[in-house]
């Protein structure tokens, strides 16, 4: 997963609930649908990246919700940073929380 391929999957992810130590992001179906050249493949290096981050508790999926539940040490990975990073924001926060996640998505690969 490269930075625009994260950037690309943001897009379509949303908060549904977020309270500091837990986020469900659900996945928009329509977006998926229409293929806009998003692999199923970007969407399950993020989810696993995600699990192996500092700060990170547990990653449980729902696929029939197309949703996303992740725990987390507030301490360690900040409320904004979830927002900025799904909003595509530049900012400090959510700079430092993409460049983590593509750098264990890069291991994967």
């Amino acid at each position: 997963m490269n930075s625009q391929q994260l950037q690309d999957l943001c897009r379509i992810l949303t908060i549904a609930h977020h309270i500091p130590g837990r986020i469900r992001i659900t996945l928009d179906r329509s977006a998926l649908a229409a293929d806009r050249g998003l692999a199923v493949a970007d969407l399950d290096a993020f989810l696993a990246s995600l699990e192996r981050l500092q700060g990170i508790q547990d990653v449980r999926l729902n696929p029939m919700a197309y949703s996303c539940t992740i725990t987390y040490d507030p301490a360690a990975i900040g409320a904004d940073a979830w927002v900025a990073l799904l909003e595509g924001r530049a900012d400090q926060d959510g700079h430092q929380l993409a460049e983590l996640v593509l750098s264990y998505a890069e291991r994967l690969d």
